[in-house]
């Protein structure tokens, strides 16, 4: 069986990825991991469209295990949210045996993000990603516009 490594990344690197509740963990069938969410934060400037997330699924022959989907579930306050397909490369960690992979630059799903004109401050957005793999995972993206 090839062992996967699902990673997430945004404007300042790898993300931080929180533990599942407990709720959760009870409704995730035996043998399979807990769906978890995600935490993403981004400083922007103002009035300026901004990559703030994009994902992956990568095997350890550096090829996609699929197409990852990406939903924007609640848009932002003050500004405009859209996700595409574009390209992108990922950031795994030198230990990671998909490593090498970070020299390949995929079609992954990106998320953008552009506040209101004149709007400078805290902004949030909800999205769910779903891998190829089965795994499905939440994801809070903080904006800090400036």
């Amino acid at each position: 069986m090839r062992q996967l490594v699902i990673l997430a990344a945004g404007l300042a690197g790898l993300l931080a990825v929180s533990t599942a509740t407990s709720a959760q963990q009870a409704k995730t069938p035996p043998g399979k991991k807990a769906d978890q969410t995600m935490s993403i934060a981004a400083t922007v400037a103002g009035e300026t469209r901004t990559r703030v997330a994009y994902f992956w699924s990568v095997n350890p022959d550096c090829s996609l295990t699929g197409p990852t989907t990406v939903r924007i579930v609640t848009p932002p306050a003050n500004g405009v949210a859209e996700v595409d397909i574009g390209p992108a490369f990922p950031a795994f960690a030198k230990d990671n045996v998909r490593y090498k992979c970070n020299q390949k630059q995929y079609d992954l799903p990106r998320v953008w993000y552009a506040s209101k004109p004149g709007y400078r401050g805290p902004d949030a957005l909800a999205i769910e990603v779903f891998y190829p793999t089965g795994a499905y995972r939440k994801a809070r993206v903080t904006v800090t516009v400036k």
